[in-house]
């Protein structure tokens, strides 16, 4: 009975240690590609479904940075607008409002931390300027 007790906690601990909600959505978003993607133009987003926001994520071409900002989220029947485009909701087909078609993969947070690490890994890569 105490080990049941004790496996009892230890699941009940583990299920409020997310730090994710159960609304949110992990995308990442590559452009097309035949072998592997260029993960200098992956975009991660997240979606808030509750608050109607989706924030974005991408390195920069100018300085190599991760540059993250936020827009506003419109549900509808088979899409998510947004300012800076329209995800299909359906076939996860992103188009940018500056043009460009991204294919995104719905992937829980672990994954989509793994992806985003990725990016980060590039961001770290970029030349130091010295003075």
């Amino acid at each position: 009975m105490k080990y049941f007790l004790s496996i009892l906690i230890l699941f009940s601990g583990l299920s409020f240690t997310s730090k994710y909600s159960d609304e949110d959505i992990f995308l990442y978003c590559d452009a097309p590609y035949y072998f592997n993607p260029d993960i200098s133009k992956r975009i991660m987003m997240r979606i808030n479904l509750e608050n109607k926001v989706v924030q974005l994520s991408y390195l920069k071409s100018t300085d190599k940075e991760i540059y993250t900002y936020e827009n506003e989220l419109f549900v509808l029947d088979s899409t998510y607008n947004f300012a800076s485009g329209i995800l299909d909701r359906v076939t996860l087909e992103y188009k940018r409002t500056l043009g460009g078609t991204w294919n995104c993969k719905n992937e829980g947070g672990w994954t989509w931390n793994d992806k985003f690490d990725e990016l980060r890994e590039l961001e770290e890569e970029r030349p130091k300027n010295k003075i």
